[in-house]
């Protein structure tokens, strides 16, 4: 789910446990109910009087928002961006920022890679590598990648112990078109 579909539930969670505190008061008479209604048209009046009143309520109803961002990114755990090689003499923490830069410097001798950027996921204790790659148009893509995740999951694994699970790539063909075109924008 996105930032933005995870927020807006968070905000609905937030209206119904507030609503559900509204049925408690009132169902066990904690409040009473004129006294409820009272709050409500004391607040609806307040913030409609006048143009610094409203605009005190936009500020409120902002600081709101900004707080419940606030809670709400202190609710969603941190994915974890590293991955654990377990030794005899202690665990080993290797960063996702490390296995990527490993993973592009498996890619540095081959000509036909224009441009190449790798993702890693967890597995459980491994990890999976994602590589986005474009290639010249005169690339074998059916040759060329088993060398390549070949040469990644070696390099990998000898560097650093993590045992890499899959490499995946994702291989676009650049055309001499968009070549061209982009010779051109640079001039």
């Amino acid at each position: 789910m996105n930032f933005w579909g995870k927020f807006f539930t968070f905000i609905v969670g937030i209206i119904l446990i507030g609503m559900a505190l509204g049925m408690i008061a009132i169902t066990f008479n904690l409040v009473p109910l004129l006294t409820l209604q009272e709050w409500v048209v004391a607040t609806y009046l307040f913030f409609s009087q006048n143009i610094f009143s409203q605009a005190l309520g936009v500020i409120c109803t902002v600081i709101l928002v900004l707080v419940a961002l606030l809670i709400f990114r202190l609710l969603i755990p941190k994915r974890e961006k590293s991955l654990i090689y377990h030794t005899e003499q202690g665990d080993i923490r290797v960063s996702f920022d490390s296995l990527q830069s490993l993973a592009q410097e498996a890619l540095r001798g081959f000509d036909e890679i224009l441009q190449s950027r790798a993702e890693v996921e967890k597995v459980g204790n491994e990890a999976r590598l994602i590589l986005h790659l474009i290639v010249k148009p005169e690339a074998s893509i059916p040759e060329l990648s088993p060398i390549i995740q070949n040469r990644v999951k070696e390099k990998i694994e000898r560097q650093t112990g993590v045992i890499v699970k899959e490499v995946k790539l994702t291989i676009d063909l650049k055309s001499e078109d968009k070549e061209e075109k982009e010779e051109e924008e640079t001039v």
